[in-house]
């Protein structure tokens, strides 16, 4: 596989586990707005326990999906070394240039 097809695979991978995760957030979220409205219409003390309860349990699941999208990112790089050498490996010659550590005319 070449670097470029490597280096497009990955970036491919990462916008959709970004989009994935976008998704679920805003579902998520939307059903934690949900939550907080029940939470301040709650008349009886029972009932405001009980909401929340399940409003600690929405935010138990976007922490969740915070941590899950954290693992599939680090997934993604271990599948794809060489973009992340590609990257830093421009990013330590862009360092080297701007604090000119290095003769630029070579």
């Amino acid at each position: 596989m070449s670097l470029k097809k490597s280096r497009f695979d990955y970036e491919l991978e990462k916008a959709k586990l970004a989009d994935d995760n976008d998704e679920k957030l805003e579902h998520l979220n939307e059903e934690l707005t949900a939550k907080k409205k029940n939470i301040r219409e709650a008349v009886h003390h029972p009932k405001l326990e009980e909401f929340l309860q399940e409003g600690f349990s929405k935010l138990d699941e976007v922490e969740g999906e915070y941590r899950q999208f954290h693992e599939r990112n680090m997934d993604t790089v271990q599948k794809h070394p060489f973009a992340i050498i590609e990257f830093f490996s421009g990013l330590e010659k862009e360092l080297a240039s701007k604090f000119q550590l290095v003769d630029e005319s070579k």
